[in-house]
């Protein structure tokens, strides 16, 4: 039975070390940070530490996390200088960009709900009949119902009017918007 070798522990300075340095990429800003008066001799020294570079690659492992808007698996970007995000932002980060991000306030799994539902958009607006920023509501209110009879296309205009509507009213379900008919002089 091969014998395993026993890593002795870090003291509390080299642990201060090893969280800035996977937080900040920045071995010197690291050393700096864990309280190092040579910080910037002290940093290439402690890079060459193997215990320190062991723990500096068992606290590298990033958890299995996914997008709260459309549940893709979340990986670690790079950062300005080249190398990964730290695995502090990374931890903290909730969306796959920026669009997710915008519909924070919407529950998971919304995007690819509502990605389902625009398939089912026709080529205008089904109240007033215009044929640009066309929107696919639910019927029901259900987001996840994206059957074709559920989901009216209707403009920005004629959607935010009928959540409006409804929300005034203290209605639930929103419903469908009847045909506008249209008189022009």
């Amino acid at each position: 039975m091969p014998r395993t070798k026993k890593v002795p522990p870090l003291d509390p300075k080299e642990r201060k070390f090893v969280e800035h340095y996977l937080e900040t990429w920045d071995p010197e800003e690291a050393a700096r940070r864990a309280g190092y008066p040579n910080w910037h001799e002290k940093a290439s020294e402690l890079l060459g530490n193997n215990v320190i570079v062991e723990a500096i690659k068992a606290g590298e492992k990033e958890p299995d996390k996914h997008c709260q808007a459309c549940e893709t698996k979340l990986n670690r970007r790079a950062n300005d200088s080249g190398g990964p995000e730290s695995l502090s932002v990374f931890k903290r980060r909730k969306y796959c960009n920026d669009k997710c991000a915008q519909h924070r306030n919407r529950p998971d799994g919304w995007i690819k709900n509502h990605s389902e539902a625009r398939k089912h958009k026709k080529d205008e607006c089904e109240s007033c009949g215009i044929k640009e920023s066309l929107h696919a509501h639910h019927i029901d209110g259900d987001p996840k119902n994206n059957t074709r009879k559920n989901i009216q296309t209707l403009c920005t205009w004629c959607h935010h009017f009928i959540h409006a509507i409804m929300k005034r009213l203290g209605l639930d379900i929103p419903g469908k918007l009847p045909r506008l008919n249209h008189h022009v002089n």
